[in-house]
């Protein structure tokens, strides 16, 4: 600002410069003004007796734009990942960015623009500084757990696996046949060698290995756990006896279903107890069978040698997937509340079946040396060259665990994509959490 001094020939010319408010704007001797917040102030030029004022108001600057470093995300529940939001100009009077969620139900995030997964989903995570915003679509991907093995050639030696979303972890079994997750306790079973080259079955749960109980009378090697199933806190286990025996443990302690044959599956509709398998008959014919509660359901006489590999029951009724073999070509089967149909396909193995919440009816298998996903009977080649071991369905994506190609290589299918597993030679079940 200038100040003039009337009259010229004033004794005192000596202007003094002031501020009523010096966090609003400053002012120097030569009377240069500085602004410093946004607000009003009076800035006053005095000589002698006399004064001047002039009003300084200091305007906020305003942000143009803010932009953050990912506009999509893709975390899985244990993960985490701080957005860095950018506020332009640099000067701007208010930088302070304020974060929000759409739905914490799905992610949350911190005033510092953390991240947090809370459930499968999607969510939209905003920065806002000003009147200025940007957006993150964060998508929280299903925990997805693969067990299943890597086989040395050239030591005829195999371990065993635990993929969890892709990341392997070694599991103390010389092989692995089924997962199981529940409220976060992952289950596996599997069987190793002990210290006696005994042939032993165990539950593995969260790193704990714990053998299963031998049945009375029997020796404590040979024993084959092939499914495993939690519900209410209890833990269902179905295995067999090599050329032997077929049995359920539930919590550790074994029950016998039948003298003969092989369990193959357990499930769990309610307080009902199913297990699948095979069983012989007094002709010594081996029917495909599964038992509810421990009672035997025949799903053929006995003519020729079938079994059942999986079941599920959905809506109240019951759905089982094995093969027939008829003169010498295996065929396979779906039976529906006992009512059989055909697989489409040549030397069938269905080892998996679900049911999604749809309704539809998911069968992993293998055809002819492929790999396959039958959909209500319609037959998907997911290899010409490999083994689909189990299925599960998680809202709209289907997922296939197996092996793929001539050396098997551990994979895994979503929606039909190909995914392989590291170290690994075939994913024998799939569970998502």
């Amino acid at each position: 600002l200038t100040a003039t001094v009337l009259p010229d020939d004033a004794e005192n010319k000596t202007v003094t410069w002031s501020s009523s408010d010096t966090k609003i704007a400053s002012v120097s001797d030569a009377g240069l003004v500085t602004a410093v917040a946004p607000g009003s102030a009076t800035i006053t030029a005095r000589a002698g007796g006399r004064s001047a004022t002039c009003t300084v108001t200091v305007e906020p600057i305003a942000v143009e734009s803010v932009t953050l470093d990912k506009t999509n995300l893709t975390l899985h529940r244990d993960d985490s990942e701080t957005l860095t939001a950018t506020v332009l100009p640099d000067d701007a009077t208010d930088p302070k960015v304020v974060w929000t969620t759409s739905d914490k139900a799905i992610a949350t995030v911190s005033d510092a623009g953390l991240v947090t997964p809370v459930a499968p989903g999607k969510a939209t995570i905003t920065a806002t500084a000003g009147d200025q915003s940007a957006t993150c679509t964060v998508t929280v991907e299903p925990d997805v757990y693969v067990v299943g093995k890597d086989f040395n050639t050239d030591l005829k030696q195999s371990k065993s696996f635990l993929w969890k979303n892709g990341v392997p972890t070694p599991l103390p079994f010389t092989s692995t046949t089924s997962i199981f997750v529940s409220e976060g306790d992952v289950y596996v079973t599997g069987w190793y060698l002990d210290e006696n080259n005994d042939f032993i079955s165990a539950l593995w749960k969260n790193g704990i290995i714990t053998r299963l109980e031998t049945p009375e009378g029997a020796s404590r090697s040979g024993f084959n756990t092939s499914s495993v199933f939690v519900s209410g806190g209890d833990v269902y286990v179905a295995g067999f006896r090599a050329n032997g025996a077929t049995f359920l443990w539930k919590n550790g302690h074994p029950e016998l279903l039948a003298t003969t044959g092989n369990a193959h599956c357990v499930f769990v509709s309610g307080q009902d107890v199913y297990v699948a398998g095979n069983r012989q008959n007094a002709t010594k014919g081996f029917m495909a069978a599964y038992w509810k509660n421990g009672t035997a359901v025949d799903l053929t006489d006995g003519a020729y040698y079938a079994r059942v590999y999986s079941i599920a029951v959905a809506k109240g009724k019951v759905y089982a997937a094995g093969t027939v073999s008829i003169d010498t070509e295996l065929s396979g089967r779906l039976w529906t509340d006992g009512v059989e149909t055909s697989l489409e396909g040549t030397w069938v193995y269905p080892f998996a079946i679900t049911v999604s919440e749809k309704g539809d009816v998911y069968i992993a298998g293998q055809s002819d040396r492929k790999a396959i996903l039958w959909k209500n009977g319609e037959k998907t080649e997911l290899s010409n060259n490999g083994t689909a071991k189990s299925v599960f369905v998680y809202g709209d994506d289907v997922y296939v665990s197996g092996g793929d190609g001539n050396l098997q290589h551990a994979c895994l299918w979503k929606n039909g994509v190909k995914e392989l597993l590291p170290d690994g030679y075939e994913g024998s079940s799939v569970f998502v959490y």
